[in-house]
């Protein structure tokens, strides 16, 4: 598959795009306390980027997940 990526100038708009995922975030997994992360690219000020904010759920053991696997399907369908 011969897929084009597109970068973009930085975008100050990233940060706040992360703030409020990351918040919607919490308060979908409700009670579960996790630290959220913005990775990737658009968490460099200043640097080109795909305009596509990542994020990840720091977990100390990933079997965790599969206790919160319905209230992330449904942040996930949110996105998607």
């Amino acid at each position: 598959m011969n897929q084009k990526v597109y970068l973009q100038a930085s975008n100050l708009a990233w940060k706040e795009e992360y703030e409020v995922e990351a918040e919607n975030t919490c308060s979908t997994l409700g009670d579960v306390q996790l630290p959220i992360e913005h990775i990737g690219s658009t968490a460099v000020p200043g640097l080109s980027a795909k305009p596509m904010v990542d994020m990840i759920l720091v977990v100390e053991k990933l079997g965790q997940v599969d206790e919160w696997k319905g209230q992330l399907e449904v942040i996930l369908n949110s996105i998607f």
